[in-house]
């Protein structure tokens, strides 16, 4: 029975067994370490708590992506002194920044594309793929995108040389 047969892009691929790239997508209990507001400030607590490895998979991505910025640091640039994480529970917002170089804001000569487009919405792009002796992380092309996929509203704001880059996706990067 041919109908059986299916043949599906990459994005599908990844939205139909997300498991193959991030991980299990199904909540579990697990005893974890966390912290908790107490009255002398902040204190640690052993206790359960319900993990989703594969949205924890998701949010190491994007901290790993604004981590690899001190990759680009060196001699006589900008070096990076901060990530900053936020997340608004009203909208489910998470927000990532650093302060370091920023990503070439120019068009990729080959892909002829602007290279933040290319990295953070084309799947197999980045400046790590097939590097072998990159301390940084990233080395396999999948990355921010897969954020961006599982994402409903996926944002990259970019600032190099003083020039402004911003681009939005939606809808699992459809």
């Amino acid at each position: 029975r041919e109908e059986k047969y299916v043949k599906l892009s990459q994005l599908e691929h990844i939205l139909v067994r997300p498991e193959m790239y991030i991980g299990s997508t199904v909540s579990a209990a697990e005893d974890m370490w966390t912290l908790a507001r107490a009255e002398s400030g902040f204190r640690f607590h052993y206790t359960e708590v319900m993990v989703n490895q594969g949205l924890l998979k998701l949010f190491d991505e994007i901290l790993v992506n604004a981590a690899d910025n001190v990759e680009r640091s060196g001699p006589g640039k900008q070096k990076m002194t901060y990530i900053k994480v936020t997340f608004d529970k009203v909208t489910n917002r998470l927000t990532v920044r650093n302060n370091g170089v920023g990503i070439p804001i120019k068009t990729d000569a080959k892909e002829k594309m602007l290279i933040p487009s290319m990295i953070f919405g084309e799947l197999l792009t980045g400046s790590n793929v097939g590097e072998d002796d990159s301390t940084a992380a990233g080395r396999h092309g999948y990355g921010a995108k897969l954020t961006n996929i599982f994402s409903k509203s996926f944002t990259v704001r970019c600032q190099s040389k003083g020039t402004f880059f911003e681009q939005h996706w939606e809808n699992n990067k459809t």
